[in-house]
Formats: C-alpha cells, sequence, structure tokens
C-alpha cells in the first residue's frame, strides 16, 4: 500500500519537492529523476507496507515519493490545489537541431511526409507559486509582563480546585499581595532614609 493515499503527503516529501524546485522549473518527468536521485540521501520512510497484490511494488518502496504515478496523482495535486505551493506554467521550448532529428526518426514515413517540422514545442513546467510569500521560519519570543504579585500566585489559573479551595487561595492571595505592598513600602521608605541621611 502506498502511504498518504488519501491525499495527504508527508512532510518529507513536501519538503523534497519545494526544495527541488527553489532552485528551477521542471517538468514532471525532470522533477521525477531529481526526486528519485535526492531520495537516496532521506532516511526510508518507514510507514510504507509492502502490496497484498503482487507486481504492484513502486520502484522505490521504502521513498517518501515512491513512484512517478504517486509523484503525479498525490504529491503535485496535493501541493498545487491543496497547500498552493506550487502552480504549474505553460512555455514554448524551441528545439535543437538534434531534437528535431530525433523526432523525425520517431516517426513513421507517412507521418513524415504529412507532418510539417515542427521547431517549437509546448512545456508545462512546475514552478513554486509566485504568488504565495515564502515563510521565513523566526521565533518570536512573546514578551510577557509579570503582574504585580505573581510570586504569591496573582494571575494564576486556580480553577482545577473546588469552590471552598478557589475561595481560600484568593484569601489567601490578597492577603499576601497586601503584606508584599508593606514590604515594598517599607523598602522604599528606608532606601529614602538612608539616601536622605548620607547627603
Amino acid at each position: 500500500m502506498i502511504p498518504e493515499a488519501a491525499g495527504k503527503i508527508s512532510r518529507q516529501a513536501r519538503e523534497l519537492v519545494l526544495s527541488i524546485l527553489a532552485k528551477e522549473k521542471l517538468t514532471t518527468q525532470q522533477l521525477w529523476k531529481a526526486v528519485a536521485k535526492r531520495e537516496i540521501e532521506l532516511p526510508p520512510n518507514r510507514e510504507w507496507t509492502a502490496p497484498t497484490r503482487p507486481g504492484s511494488n513502486p520502484p522505490y518502496p521504502s521513498h517518501h515519493i515512491p513512484s512517478l504515478t504517486f509523484l503525479k496523482r498525490i504529491v503535485l495535486p496535493a501541493l498545487a490545489r491543496g497547500t498552493r505551493d506550487i502552480t504549474k506554467v505553460h512555455s514554448k521550448k524551441t528545439l535543437t537541431e538534434e531534437e528535431q532529428q530525433q523526432r523525425l526518426a520517431s516517426m513513421t514515413k507517412a507521418a513524415r511526409k504529412a507532418s510539417k517540422i515542427q521547431t517549437s514545442i509546448d512545456v508545462w513546467e512546475w514552478q513554486l507559486n509566485p504568488d504565495k510569500p515564502v515563510q521565513v521560519q523566526r521565533k518570536v519570543e512573546e514578551v510577557k509582563t509579570v503582574p504585580f504579585g505573581a510570586e504569591v500566585g496573582v494571575g494564576e489559573d486556580f480553577s482545577h480546585l473546588n469552590k471552598r479551595r478557589q475561595r481560600a487561595r484568593a484569601k489567601s492571595v490578597t492577603r499576601d499581595v497586601a503584606w508584599m505592598k508593606v514590604l515594598q513600602a517599607a523598602k522604599a521608605e528606608g532606601a529614602s532614609v538612608a539616601s536622605s541621611g548620607q547627603s
């Protein structure tokens, strides 16, 4: 059974395709060749299970993208329609003299006589979606304002306690905060007395 067959793809498969397309636009065939080369470097996909039907093994069963069919039917649609990370673009490619000769050689005699020699062909390539902004992962540290009396329980959640204990804890915190204010005032007064005594 091919993993992620329900249309979801693994994070490794997604990152692999996006990293390849970040460098250049590629056709599906070119992308598959690049994927097959790069998959060798990745750790094997442990979710893959052997098929029950004989002869239905994909070419690279332990890879995150085990076959060209999986790439075409699952991965590319998920990235194009699902997450909209990639898009398919159309362009015209001018054939080299060698490519034109290869095309002629593959035709029958009748087809060669009937057709004009094409100098350009339509090409559909995959590229990263230019409309989707590149997400740069940043660790944003939240600046938390610490309330006065946090040391004695101000701002804590007491909802896990029963009603009686919640009331008792609230009274205790209020008493401790009042005591902290008295201490703070005494410290401030002591500091001002000390500074006035020195001058």
